[in-house]
């Protein structure tokens, strides 16, 4: 396969990759979020679940000085809910997420 068709395999619209193996074998714990996890990879990992409720608390802070926090929260997740197949295709891979589950995410 040419240089021009392998480029034509991989997603035009991905650009949210998982570091290849190759790169993590040397040192995996550089390639693992220790502060903050933005995105599906990593969101669970119980080390990063204090930083998650920082993230709350400035997205409430946010959302305060709007003046009207719950209707800018529901605008904002019905927003999210239009973009979420668009978000998905910038990931190269599949997300194992509900709709629900990736739009809380973002």
């Amino acid at each position: 396969m040419g240089q021009q068709e392998m480029m034509q395999v991989i997603s035009t619209k991905a650009c949210i990759f998982k570091i290849p193996s190759i790169l993590r074998r040397h040192n995996e714990d550089a390639y693992i979020p220790n502060a903050f996890s933005i995105g599906p990879f990593h969101r669970d990992k119980h080390n990063l679940r204090h930083t998650q409720k920082i993230k709350l608390k400035y997205l409430e802070g946010l959302l305060t000085r709007t003046g009207n926090r719950k209707t800018m929260l529901r605008q904002c997740i019905s927003v999210i809910k239009t973009k979420e197949k668009e978000a998905r295709e910038c990931y190269a891979e599949e997300i194992d997420m509900s709709e629900e589950e990736f739009v809380e995410m973002c």
